[in-house]
């Protein structure tokens, strides 16, 4: 299905399930089904997005789901989901968005600089991001576009995008934290994606402050409801 087969409870409140309409608007992702209850985002077999309007739906809508090993969804869920479905943990997020048409202003500071990254430096950033040790998924994250900061011709951190199309794998080198890289970094790489026609976005864990912080200062809206994810 097309992005103009979202039901209008999804369309009109774009903040709330932007981490459901942009991988569909980006064809990273495939609408499955949609309906006046609940829609269907499937990245890939094994991860499946989830938006349930009515939460007596839910039976139903895991029914078409089955049970794949990484779930997220947008709207109420019980106490007991993961226990009923089998699923080992479950983190809460919200979901932030660049929605302003204006890119955001870099001033770096001197002997700084951005770059593209290239395969080239596929073993910097795998040796630099244990939270991902996929050499595959990490040089498609590449192929889509990541960002990479110097000190004195010296790689010293980098962003990108998951494979939703969600900003994050952000890292910073330990000698150079505090010095607002982070701000910089991400705003190049929102930069970039106003050029390409895509609305930036990222979803930070609830208790992730300093996340948070960063997201406001960079102009991102939050959004008012939490995205639960789960994982098998």
């Amino acid at each position: 299905m097309s992005i103009a087969k979202f039901p209008a409870w999804i369309k009109e409140n774009y903040l709330e399930y932007v981490n459901l309409i942009e991988p569909v608007k980006q064809k990273l992702g495939t609408l499955d089904y949609a309906d006046e209850q609940f829609v269907i985002v499937r990245l890939d077999p094994e991860m499946v997005f989830l938006g349930l309007n009515d939460p007596k739906a839910r039976s139903s809508a895991m029914t078409m789901i089955g049970h794949p090993h990484f779930l997220s969804v947008n709207g109420k869920v019980d106490k007991d989901f993961a226990t009923q479905y089998h699923y080992q943990y479950e983190d809460k997020y919200f979901n932030y968005a660049y929605l302003k048409k204006e890119p955001l202003k870099l001033e770096l500071p001197v002997d700084y600089q951005l770059r593209r990254l290239t395969l080239k430096d596929l073993t910097y950033v795998y040796e630099h991001y244990p939270l991902i040790q996929d050499q595959e998924y990490l040089s498609e994250t590449i192929k889509r576009g990541m960002i990479g900061i110097k000190y004195q011709q010296q790689l010293c951190g980098f962003i990108g995008r998951h494979d939703e199309g969600s900003l994050g794998l952000l890292f910073i080198d330990h000698t150079q934290r505090r010095k607002g890289l982070g701000y910089y970094l991400e705003a190049s790489l929102i930069n970039d994606l106003l050029k390409k026609g895509i609305i930036p976005y990222c979803q930070v864990e609830e208790k992730n402050l300093a996340s948070k912080s960063l997201q406001t200062k960079l102009g991102l809206a939050c959004s008012k409801n939490k995205v639960t994810y789960f994982g098998a």
